[in-house]
């Protein structure tokens, strides 16, 4: 559905500060892919193109995640 763009959210992970990016509270994932509410964080207008509703923009946001870019491809970017 949509193209994977690699992201800094996913570098928590990599590294292995935490398994899973909900676990890392200091990333906007909670925020773009769970729906918590937030002051600090203002919605993308890249990421407000996801949906129009918000429990299905949250849902399009995590498949955004769903594969990590590895290897020589990650170094590459």
């Amino acid at each position: 559905m949509f193209e994977y763009r690699p992201n800094i959210e996913l570098n928590p992970v990599r590294v292995g500060m935490v398994r899973q990016l909900s676990d890392y509270s200091w990333s906007s994932y909670q925020i773009n892919a769970l729906g918590k509410e937030s002051n600090l964080c203002t919605a993308h207008p890249l990421y407000l193109t996801l949906a129009k509703e918000s429990k299905e923009r949250w849902v399009n946001y995590r498949e955004l995640f769903e594969y990590q870019v590895e290897g020589q491809l990650l170094e590459d970017i």
